[in-house]
């Protein structure tokens, strides 16, 4: 099993109107884990969705960000 990883700076300024976007190669079949690591001191500043295209994945639900300071989100992936 191969592991992934991708390293994102959000510009200070950054808005939400126009989010920072960036793509990672995976060359696996299946996701089974997400990671997210959220430094410390940008909780209410930083937030973050997953996609698969255009298709919304994480989190399920509609509307909803990950957002954390100083910790790290950890959970299976369901859309295998």
């Amino acid at each position: 099993m191969a592991c992934f990883t991708k390293q994102i700076t959000i510009p200070a300024d950054t808005k939400e109107a126009n989010p920072k976007e960036e793509e990672i190669l995976v060359e696996e079949p299946f996701v089974t884990t997400i990671e997210i690591d959220f430094p410390g001191g940008c909780c209410g500043m930083v937030y973050l969705r997953i996609y698969y295209g255009i298709k919304k994945y994480w989190p399920d639900n509609s509307g909803g960000f990950f957002s954390a300071d100083d910790n790290k989100i950890i959970f299976p992936s369901n859309k295998n």
